[in-house]
């Protein structure tokens, strides 16, 4: 029920009240890994980027095939200076999502450099 409040409080575009739901289906489930990757995409609309980052760490670490968090934590860690840290995730992400839509621009952060080996994902 939280999950489903935060999303439709998400979509409405209350982020605070969308966040603190998220938090709350977090706290009943620490494996419900699309309120972490959701919470994430919240975070960072909220200009809270570091938390974002730990958000999309989370996820991860429950379910590190999640190729839409990959993309999410590199492009946060871009927008905070942690551009290092990045392209291992851009990596991850086209390894498990090579024809999505979004391919294209991990491609392009990566320097057009699609022939890269993919990365070993943490389990």
């Amino acid at each position: 029920c939280h999950f489903l409040l935060a999303d439709l409080l998400y979509r409405m575009g209350d982020l605070s009240a969308a966040r603190e739901r998220y938090y709350a289906a977090i706290e009943l489930d620490e494996e419900y890994v699309e309120a972490r990757a959701n919470l994430g995409s919240v975070l960072v609309e909220s200009n809270e980027l570091e938390l974002a980052v730990a958000a999309f760490q989370g996820a991860l670490t429950f379910h590190p095939d999640y190729a839409d968090v990959h993309y999410h934590l590199a492009n946060t860690f871009e927008r905070i200076g942690r551009s290092d840290e990045a392209p291992l995730h851009w990596q991850a992400f086209l390894a498990l999502a090579p024809e999505s839509p979004w391919a294209e621009t991990a491609r392009e952060r990566l320097g057009n450099d699609s022939d890269m080996s993919p990365p070993v994902l943490m389990q």
